[in-house]
């Protein structure tokens, strides 16, 4: 997103889509490949999921995120 102040690591475009969306970040899990992904992602108040890195919680194989949603 082009229309937020600050790129991550500051959470304004997870907060945008958020808010966008309609949820709240608590109840959002940002997935993500690079460290700003998560630190924006914490700081926004969301789970991370790391791609092939840590996160609250690490997936090697993107099919793997289905767990997540059961």
């Amino acid at each position: 997103m082009d229309d937020v102040k600050r790129r991550k690591p500051a959470p304004d475009m997870i907060l945008k889509a958020c808010k966008i969306l309609k949820v709240k970040p608590k109840n959002t899990i940002l997935v993500g490949d690079t460290k700003n992904d998560m630190i924006a992602g914490k700081r926004a108040g969301c789970i991370t999921v790391g791609y092939k890195m840590m996160g609250d919680y690490r997936i090697d194989k993107l099919y793997s995120i289905t767990r997540f949603l059961k």
